[in-house]
């Protein structure tokens, strides 16, 4: 893994986020401090229902985040994907 400082860490993963890169130059300038790259596992759960939420994820390249909501019968439903890709298809 590259470590970069962290101002051209900032700059190399609002680059890689289409969310971040379309934002107004001094809106991303406030977060920019804050950025920070995260591996994160396969399947990784990131919170669980009533969790507060102490952190927000930018995916970056081919990332894939989804919203599972779990049912009364035990059975789980896939209600979002967030990401580049869609339907097999990436963009």
């Amino acid at each position: 893994m590259q470590f970069l400082p962290p101002d051209a860490q900032s700059r190399s993963l609002s680059l890689r986020s289409n969310l971040l890169r379309a934002l107004h130059p001094a809106d991303l300038a406030l977060l920019s401090p804050k950025l920070e790259k995260v591996q994160l596992a396969p399947r990784q759960v990131l919170y669980q229902p009533g969790d507060d939420i102490r952190h927000v994820y930018f995916p970056c390249g081919s990332t894939l985040l989804s919203f599972i909501i779990p049912l009364e019968n035990g059975k789980d439903v896939e209600a979002a994907l967030i990401g580049r890709v869609c339907l097999g298809v990436q963009f």
